[in-house]
């Protein structure tokens, strides 16, 4: 299935709706109150369901997160030595950089924004009439998909 511009944009209207009444109750209808962020790591926790967690995800920092779509593993090689991470059904892994120590502040948009599209494209299948964009959209059959930054990510870690 093909979405047009216009499908895309009322999925997402509808999505943030539902969230921000999951969220907020039902003062979100409220249309004198100020627009606010979404608070993303609620969105993904919370209303999605992910399990979320840090780990080293490459030698260069090329990936700045990955979602698990099945139980697996993701393995990393550095300096000539395999790693294994086991990976959960519906798990988003960041790299670890985003919480290192005088990185938090820094790195907070990367990580915010790294989690929200970890978040869209990873909606558990129990969960697609909350995130149908990600069903529709992007029908992945691999189990797990990477977000690499290449050359972007580490050189601000």
């Amino acid at each position: 299935m093909i979405l047009s511009q216009k499908n895309i944009e009322e999925i997402a209207a509808a999505v943030t709706k539902d969230f921000n009444e999951f969220f907020y109750g039902n003062k979100s209808e409220d249309t004198r109150r100020m627009a606010r962020g979404t608070p993303i790591d609620q969105f993904a926790k919370d209303y999605l369901g992910m399990n979320v967690s840090f780990a080293r995800l490459s030698s260069d920092g090329s990936i700045c997160g990955l979602t698990a779509y099945a139980d697996t593993e993701y393995i990393v090689e550095e300096l000539g030595v395999k790693r294994t991470i086991p990976l959960r059904k519906n798990q988003i892994l960041l790299d670890v950089g985003f919480i290192q120590c005088g990185q938090v502040h820094k790195l907070c948009g990367k990580r915010r924004f790294t989690l929200a599209h970890e978040s869209i494209i990873s909606a558990p299948a129990a969960n697609r009439t909350k995130a149908a964009a990600r069903a529709i959209t992007y029908g992945m059959k691999s189990s797990i998909t990477l977000c690499g930054m290449r050359s972007r990510c580490r050189s601000r870690l």
